[in-house]
């Protein structure tokens, strides 16, 4: 089963097998009611699916991840650790944190599928860890003589490393999921007259984003963040823009990466996209949901090297497709690669294991979409999705 999970994993950057790349999702608030809700980013029509058990407001101790493997967008209300599907809304877990404080920085491992957080007891500040399949909960180890917390203060998993990195009031941190150890904290070196803040990493260019205020003259750009250094820099190209400048604390922000986007909510229910590459405004929409804890799915791969990955950069194995009534698999990699393929739903329908190259008759099997998993002796080394034409 796990296997069937890596491939939707991996094919979510590829196709609408698990979610839409076109929504993003987060809590709206709308009246007396909190709801876990749906933003088309085609349409700029959203939807609520779902209202937020118990949730009264939204503060900064409260946060949200997405676990793109099943699906499931994860919210700590303060006291609950709840879970919607993203496409039904159903509430698929719901249960009581079990450790006293607040949880910060919500963020799901796509190597372990564990979800992280930093949890605040009275000025104890841990890195926790999570199983959502049973809500068990450990603490991986203390960090509180460097950490403190500000509102609206976000984070993100690297997978390259295993490392959990969360902005802090005055630097950036760097936590060893496995190691338990603190593997960098540096002060953020702000461009005079700006502040730096709201970061996300692009997973293909394995960049931390982020954007750089100067409220005196009213204009924000897209830049970057040098998690060695601490320096920030503009990304190059970039102009600025004058809108959505005051940003509401909860609100958050975040990158489709497969647009190359970086996308927060600006003051005055405000959508504005930034490209990636040039750092310049290319879209902004008024009149959004008051929407907060924004995330948007998928999140960054985790190959069998650690390093995050982006959808088309495997290239080392050749595999038919479409095909017909023969599969044809080649490659450069000299070692015994087992190759699995499964229907849509992830049922199994034929393992082999070669060297170098192969073919597999398929001349059985009805005309429709399959998906494939490859691996070597160190663990996955592509997947895919096929059709039989």
């Amino acid at each position: 089963m796990k296997t069937i999970l890596s491939i939707l994993l991996f094919l979510c950057f590829q196709s609408n097998i698990c979610v839409s790349q076109n929504y993003f999702y987060g809590i709206h608030h709308w009246g007396s009611n909190y709801y876990f809700s749906r933003y088309d980013l085609t349409s700029h029509t959203f939807t609520d699916l779902q209202v937020v058990p118990g949730m009264v407001s939204v503060a900064g101790h409260m946060s949200a991840c997405v676990d793109p493997i099943n699906s499931i967008y994860y919210v700590f209300t303060g006291s609950n650790i709840i879970g919607f599907n993203l496409n039904s809304g159903v509430i698929v877990s719901n249960y009581v944190f079990p450790l006293p404080g607040y949880l910060n920085n919500l963020q799901f491992s796509p190597c372990d599928t564990l979800i992280y957080g930093l949890l605040n007891t009275a000025g104890n500040v841990q890195l926790v860890s999570i199983n959502p399949s049973d809500s068990s909960t450990n603490i991986v180890f203390n960090v509180t003589a460097i950490v403190g917390f500000c509102g609206g203060c976000q984070g993100f998993i690297d997978p390259s490393g295993d490392k959990f990195v969360v902005q802090t009031p005055g630097g950036i941190l760097g936590l060893g999921i496995k190691t338990g150890l603190i593997l960098y904290y540096v002060p953020i070196i702000n461009i005079q007259g700006e502040q730096f803040g709201h970061i996300c990493l692009d997973c293909s260019s394995h960049t931390i984003f982020g954007t750089s205020a100067n409220i005196s003259v009213g204009v924000k750009y897209l830049s970057t963040i040098d998690p060695v250094t601490g320096i920030v820099s503009h990304v190059a190209g970039s102009s600025g823009w004058n809108t959505g400048i005051w940003k509401p604390v909860m609100a958050g922000s975040m990158i489709d990466q497969a647009a190359s986007i970086y996308y927060y909510i600006g003051a005055g229910n405000l959508l504005n996209g930034i490209d990636l590459n040039t750092g310049n405004l290319v879209s902004s929409h008024f009149n959004i949901p008051e929407m907060y804890l924004i995330e948007h799915v998928p999140e960054c791969l985790c190959t069998s090297t650690g390093m995050p990955s982006s959808p088309g950069k495997n290239n080392s194995i050749l595999v038919t497709n479409p095909f017909s009534d023969e599969i044809y698999i080649s490659t450069s990699i000299a070692e015994p690669l087992e190759f699995t393929l499964f229907d849509i739903t992830g049922k199994k329908i034929t393992n082999q294991t070669f060297t170098l190259k192969t073919l597999i008759d398929t001349r059985q099997f009805p005309k429709a979409v399959y998906l494939y998993y490859i691996k070597g002796k160190n663990g996955k080394m592509q997947a895919g999705k096929i059709l039989k034409v």
